[in-house]
């Protein structure tokens, strides 16, 4: 059901508009595709914190004004690189 939500929510709204994402404990095995992130080019603040992501899609490396990722409380084996943010805080805590 949360994940039918979140798709309904991606495919009803303008994606490169969005400035602020929080999807925190939810569950999420799964984020976007990377086509989809390429979408955000104007997210500043991303926050997935305490789901059951294995994994991040590298082009989230991409987006120049991310300012702050909070990805703490998941399974992540490894981030994207994020060079391309200017001035980027990453909040990480893995759980195994």
């Amino acid at each position: 059901m949360i994940v039918i939500v979140v798709v309904f929510f991606f495919s009803c709204c303008m994606l490169s508009q969005l400035h602020f994402f929080t999807v925190e404990y939810f569950r999420l095995c799964y984020f976007l595709q990377n086509s989809e992130v390429k979408k955000l080019t104007k997210l500043e603040e991303l926050n997935v914190s305490g789901n059951q992501l294995t994994s991040l899609p590298p082009s989230l490396g991409c987006l120049t004004k991310l300012a702050v990722v909070r990805v703490h409380s998941n399974r992540l084996h490894s981030l994207p690189s994020f060079r391309d943010a200017a001035s980027l805080h990453v909040s990480v805590f893995c759980m195994l």
